[in-house]
């Protein structure tokens, strides 16, 4: 059985295997650069999906269990990015009040046309969601990286 869950803000394409004669069932993680997997279908022999990861766009794919397989059918974009000029969600964690561990996405600034004077730090954009049924994500977002570029032209 091919599914997905969230670890620290990511999420991971799975397999789940069940012995039910010994009670027993495993995780096995299926390795990807992906981020965001959602809206599962199957035929039975292939599994239709939703992806998207820190450096693609959403996308339609398909994960073929027997070869472990996970090809992109359509992209939501046809447009191309240098990738040294997309910041990527980094999934971090800090300590909050009461013993609690919140949990963020870190984009570091990437730009490799400008270097900051020394002693100088970019700004920090701070981008917020209302939860607690709704959730960041680390796919790809221009508006995030669009949003930096502009506020680092006139930071500059």
């Amino acid at each position: 059985m091919s599914g997905a869950y969230g670890d620290q803000g990511l999420w991971k394409l799975a397999e789940l295997r069940i012995d039910y004669e010994q009670s027993k069932h495993s995780l096995i993680d299926i390795p990807s650069d992906l981020t965001d997997f959602s809206t599962f279908s199957t035929n039975g022999k292939t599994v239709a999906l939703l992806t998207g990861g820190p450096a693609q766009f959403n996308a339609v794919a398909l994960y073929d269990p027997a070869r472990k397989q996970l090809q992109t059918v359509k992209s939501a974009s046809d447009i191309t990015i240098s990738p040294d000029r997309i910041s990527k969600a980094e999934a971090i964690s800090f300590d909050t009040e009461n013993g609690g561990i919140a949990y963020a996405f870190y984009y570091p600034p990437v730009n490799p046309d400008f270097e900051a004077p020394e002693a100088e730090l970019p700004p920090l954009l701070v981008e917020s969601h209302g939860g607690p049924t709704a959730a960041a994500s680390g796919r790809l977002s221009l508006s995030i990286n669009i949003g930096r570029a502009e506020v680092m032209q006139s930071w500059m």
